[in-house]
């Protein structure tokens, strides 16, 4: 008595679903409803940051996040939101941008297109 007591939640399985499957897959398009993909931007960008965190601990390199919503995105924040450029940085950060853009013309630049290239799912 006095403990907090966690309860797995049982959630409806879908038929014919085998209860040790992983959750199916998202699918990897635009999200149509603004509320879901402000609530989507949030948490995956949060995810994107923890992760650079993670990659500069266990690797031993320096990250410069930027993350700016578009203008879709942009509309679902409140106007009190300030600023939605987002950055992390493990360094200097504006030092770091600088010299990376002298060698932008020199290295591969990825983009949506290369998703499937990339990706574990293609």
């Amino acid at each position: 008595q006095g403990f907090l007591q966690v309860v797995p939640c049982r959630e409806p399985r879908a038929p014919g679903r085998n209860p040790t499957m992983p959750p199916a897959k998202v699918r990897i398009e635009r999200i149509d409803s603004q509320r879901m993909r402000q609530s989507t931007y949030h948490k995956r960008k949060l995810g994107l940051i923890k992760k650079a965190i993670e990659l500069t601990i266990l690797c031993d390199c320096d990250i410069t996040l930027l993350v700016r919503p578009s203008e879709s995105t942009v509309g679902a924040f409140p106007p009190s939101a300030g600023s939605h450029l987002v950055t992390f940085s493990n360094c200097d950060a504006k030092r770091m941008i600088q010299e990376c853009w002298e060698e932008m013309d020199r290295v591969p630049q990825l983009n949506n297109s290369a998703y499937s290239n990339i990706s574990k799912d293609a």
